[in-house]
């Protein structure tokens, strides 16, 4: 009778207990340190509406622009470990402005990589009116007027200013940095030629659009779309910037909650509806699970962080 009723009790404390939440229990917000209207933002709207069908609850985009992306993502770095709150990572905010300033968080100590699902294309566009055709041209007029030409990025220290101090100290040329917060402002003032070039993405629609003329890309491979469009390395110029677009959350996610999170963003990357879409905003599919994401940030920090030192970048 003693272990009857010993019995009894356990099941109606257990009865009696509050219900353990599962994964997610409420939207989960994520921050995209950009400015909206960009392909980083776009496209993390995409997948994050595919993947919140899949995770049972909306995922909400939240703009947070400034400082080249480290005030959105030192927010995310401060948030509850629980999953519910995220950022998008890219070049810039995770192995760029870390090596080139002091930031607010640690991204090999302060972020837990998820997934990485894409990288947009960079390129040193001009408008079509410009005088130059190739890379090579657009850098001579730089040698022989030092300080007059102004290029326009998404913002200071993302990985198109990165890549221009690389080419000045390179080439021993000087430009005028304009930042931006974001590449569509940065693509307008392009097309209003208040910069005499920019170093973007998201600039397939202007060049088949002839009102941008592509002279380079700063990727390591070139561009289906334009596949007579060379790599910086290709024009004479050794350095390339390999893109990424991926998803973190604050340093100490729980692993249920990651690896939920990394197979949902995962299954909705691989998705006819987001493959489709990428396409449609000319932005290459570069999925890695969150292992393989994790080793190439740790891999391009170091190489950041050598090459601040090496060409005396840091600021």
């Amino acid at each position: 009778m003693r272990r009857l009723a010993l019995g009894l009790a356990g099941l109606l404390l257990l009865a009696l207990a509050p219900p353990v939440q599962a994964f997610p229990d409420k939207p989960i917000r994520v921050i995209v340190p950009w400015g909206a209207g960009g392909t980083s933002d776009l496209s993390m709207r995409k997948i994050g509406e595919i993947a919140g069908r899949g995770l049972g609850q909306p995922v909400v985009i939240e703009n947070k622009p400034g400082a080249s992306g480290v005030v959105g993502m030192a927010e995310m770095a401060r948030a509850a470990p629980d999953g519910h709150t995220l950022a998008l990572a890219t070049g810039a905010t995770v192995f760029i402005a870390p090596n080139l300033r002091t930031v607010p968080f640690d991204p090999l100590k302060d972020l837990t990589p998820i997934m990485n699902y894409s990288g947009s294309y960079h390129g040193v566009v001009v408008p079509a009116a410009a005088p130059w055709t190739t890379l090579d041209e657009l850098l001579a007029d730089a040698r022989a007027k030092p300080g007059t030409l102004t290029f326009g990025t998404a913002g200071t220290y993302d990985g198109a200013h990165f890549a221009m101090l690389v080419i000045s100290r390179l080439k021993d040329l000087k430009f005028v940095h304009v930042p931006f917060q974001g590449s569509a402002t940065a693509t307008t003032a392009v097309l209003g030629r208040h910069v005499s070039f920019g170093v973007l993405s998201g600039f397939a629609e202007q060049v088949r659009a002839g009102q941008f003329r592509l002279l380079a890309l700063l990727d390591g491979d070139r561009m289906p779309e334009f596949p007579e469009v060379p790599t910086l390395r290709e024009a004479g110029v050794d350095w390339e910037y390999p893109s990424i677009m991926g998803i973190v959350g604050p340093a100490g996610l729980a692993p249920a909650a990651r690896e939920r999170l990394e197979k949902a963003f995962t299954e909705a990357a691989a998705t006819e509806e987001f493959r489709s879409y990428m396409a449609t905003i000319q932005m290459p599919m570069r999925v890695m699970d969150g292992k393989a994401f994790d080793g190439m940030l740790r891999r391009e920090s170091a190489r950041y962080k050598q090459a601040a030192v090496e060409y005396g970048i840091r600021q």
